[in-house]
């Protein structure tokens, strides 16, 4: 009789261990199964990451070669053009006595009145002098007798 009650005993045992070792493959089973859509899930992920930085890169050269044609267009403009530099501070003198004298009346050619003795005399030519910051204005004049003076834009008015 303990033969069998210890069958039985190792039966219940095998069993209960069979049972046991079921589940457990089971679950590794599905554990896996998940992973794999996981991995699988991971990899595309990276193939469309690779594709985007792939893009990107190309991107990357072809504005490497954009920046290199304007570099080099620049360089063959500024070559080409380097002679006119010495004329920057003449074109921004001008610049500045045109913007300061269209508040005026009065322009190179025009006749005026002066105010301190009320004669007529011509504008010939605006001088201008300073810097960026600081600056002067006068009018160069030419009286009836032909003689050139520099005056001040407030002793003269405009016969208008």
């Amino acid at each position: 009789m303990e033969t069998t009650e210890t069958d039985k005993k190792n039966k219940k045992i095998l069993l209960v261990v069979g049972i046991i070792l079921s589940i457990t493959l089971t679950f590794l089973y599905f554990q896996l199964k998940n992973q794999s859509e996981e991995e699988k899930e991971y990899q595309s992920t990276v193939y469309e990451l690779k594709q985007n930085l792939q893009l990107l890169q190309n991107q990357l050269n072809s504005i490497k070669k954009e920046k290199t044609i304007v570099t080099f267009e620049k360089d063959s403009l500024k070559k080409n053009l380097n002679y006119l530099w010495g004329y920057k501070p003449l074109v921004m003198t001008s610049y500045l006595r045109d913007r300061i004298t269209a508040n005026f009346d009065y322009k190179p050619g025009d006749i005026v009145r002066m105010k301190t003795d009320s004669s007529i005399v011509l504008v010939t030519d605006v001088v201008l002098g300073g810097n960026e910051y600081n600056y002067f204005l006068k009018f160069l004049i030419k009286n009836r007798k032909g003689e050139c003076k520099e005056v001040s834009p407030l002793e003269i008015e405009s016969l208008k």
